[in-house]
């Protein structure tokens, strides 16, 4: 082979199968078809086969709207999340002071027979 040979480029290709399309743009090939038939891209035949001009699948996404995109929201890291998920739940303020059920029962009752006596 020449050198010459090897330092060519293959010219753009002009025509493309609806599969190579498709991976073109990032969408399946129901997709192609449905652009084909809107009107949105330009398709031919040839011996049967339908082959995507691919200036208009440039045009095509040229004509595209761009990405509307929020900004990213203010998370903890997952295994910060996971951490104070995992963590023992704490008794409400009053339960902390006055201890488990039994004790309290108790306080309850020397108050009442405080304010009885």
């Amino acid at each position: 082979m020449h050198e010459s040979a090897l330092n060519e480029t293959s010219p753009p290709p002009i025509l493309c199968s609806i599969k190579h399309a498709s991976a073109m743009i990032g969408r399946g090939t129901q997709a192609i078809y449905d652009l084909i038939g809107g009107g949105k891209i330009r398709a031919v035949k040839s011996d049967g086969r339908t082959l995507v001009v691919v200036a208009s699948l440039h045009e095509y996404a040229d004509n595209l709207p761009p990405a509307q995109i929020a900004a990213p929201r203010q998370r903890k890291p997952q295994h910060l999340r996971q951490a104070e998920a995992d963590k023992p739940q704490q008794l409400p303020q009053m339960e902390a002071k006055t201890g488990p059920p039994r004790e309290r029962r108790r306080l309850r009752q020397a108050q009442s027979e405080t304010t009885n006596a």
